[in-house]
């Protein structure tokens, strides 16, 4: 894979487009269901001369069998070399060689306004291996989105936005220069709500995404850091709570119980300013950064915080921790049961990743301790998110049922019975 940007001048686009599309490829994948309709088709491009092609997880994701087939109108079935969903990157293995392949342009390196151009295989018309051109200009860089496919965990923090319109198909084709160099790849499109306008959106190859290719090429695992909060926008209530006169920041509306961040005291209601000396200006920013650190880490979290009516700052170390994909599935459906809320806590049932997490019993009972109010009877029990009740005063609770009729008969908090207090 070349990362040395030394471009060649072309007379015009024909000539780029020529050259390039001998190194883009037309991928169709069947699934273990059915086979996926053309539309639904996908692209990718040669990075390496052995037969290596770099195409979107998502592409290729759950399938049975991938199909690719060159511009010189050759048909291979590929496998996997590696993938990763969260960057949203997969490298497959054909058996051929000596084939054409296309540099790659580091994103340092772009600008607004370039003249780009989006090859691949849109709505399947690109399958007999001729692949299908779009010229645009780039219109923004480092367009950050988590939105894109939040069901996959996927998210985008370094988006080339561009006016060559991506269609279905064309995901996981080159975005390329008027030089012929890849500057991104092809990922996903957009339509303004105002207007029929359409545009498309590339996976810039910057730094991060350079190493994960490399570590993806040699068939590795890609790691990514888990914090554990949920990040949302300040709202006016938080604003006028901390008197605040700058707004920048991410909200933390929800912790997970048994994450870094709530090991390391996070609460919700907190609002993070920096991580390290970065600041914090969005959501996504937050998202971003822990994005790009390694699982391991340690990092200081700036925050502000209520307490006892004054605003304070708080410096908080926590150590993140891997973003797996089970953790990640089993965090989010805890999140959607129903709780109860009593005495300033709010408990949930115990789910079979709950108990594998902790490594209880599969028939463990009790209920999980969600979250805690400041100050409540709770709190002041020193009951903590993540921990798990087995009994209200001498009456077991083994589920949120249980929970529901034992807390019905006290007005006050009795003592409880704890298994995990906290995680």
């Amino acid at each position: 894979m070349v990362w040395q940007y030394k471009p060649k001048p072309y007379e015009d686009h024909s000539e780029i487009i020529q050259k390039a599309s001998k190194a883009v490829v037309a991928i169709e994948t069947e699934t273990l269901k059915q086979i996926i309709q053309a539309e639904n088709a996908g692209s990718g491009f040669m990075i390496d001369p052995a037969g290596l092609v770099l195409t979107n997880e998502h592409v290729v994701h759950d399938a049975k069998v991938i199909r690719v087939t060159l511009a010189d109108r050759r048909k291979f079935v590929a496998e996997i070399v590696a993938a990763d969903t969260r960057s949203d990157l997969a490298v497959l293995k054909i058996e051929a060689e000596n084939l054409p392949t296309l540099p790659l342009a580091p994103a340092e390196d772009l600008a607004p306004g370039q003249v780009v151009i989006a090859l691949g295989n849109p709505y399947g018309t690109g399958a007999d291996g001729i692949s299908v051109s779009q010229i645009g200009r780039i219109s923004r860089l480092e367009q950050t989105s988590s939105d894109l496919d939040p069901t996959n965990d996927r998210f985008y923090d370094n988006l080339i936005q561009t006016t060559a319109v991506i269609y279905p198909g064309n995901s996981g084709g080159p975005l390329i220069d008027k030089y012929g160099y890849a500057v991104g790849l092809n990922t996903a499109m957009g339509t303004s709500l105002s207007s029929d306008a359409q545009f498309g959106f590339a996976i810039a190859f910057d730094r991060k995404i350079r190493m994960i290719l490399e570590q993806l090429k040699a068939g590795g695992t890609i790691y990514h850091a888990f914090l554990g909060v949920h990040p949302t926008e300040l709202d006016e209530n938080t604003r006028k709570t901390l008197n605040l006169k700058d707004i920048s920041g991410a909200l933390v509306s929800a912790v997970f119980p048994g994450s870094p961040a709530q090991q390391a005291g996070i609460h919700i209601g907190d609002v993070v300013r920096a991580v390290d000396d970065r600041n914090i200006y969005n959501p996504n920013d937050l998202i971003s950064y822990i994005s790009s650190s390694q699982p391991g880490n340690v990092v200081e979290v700036s925050l502000l915080r209520k307490v006892d009516g004054a605003k304070r700052e708080l410096v908080l170390k926590v150590r993140l921790e891997d973003r797996t994909r089970e953790d990640i599935e089993g965090y989010a459906q805890e999140a959607r049961l129903s709780s109860s809320l009593k005495w300033g806590m709010a408990v949930k049932d115990l789910i079979p990743w709950r108990r594998r997490k902790l490594n209880l019993s599969p028939t463990q009972p009790g209920v999980l301790v969600y979250s805690v109010e400041p100050g409540s009877a709770a709190d002041q029990q020193n009951i903590r998110p993540g921990t798990i009740i087995t009994a209200i005063g001498y009456n077991k609770v083994d589920n949120l049922r249980d929970f529901d009729r034992v807390a019905g008969n006290y007005t006050n908090l009795p003592g409880v019975k704890i298994l995990k207090h906290g995680i």
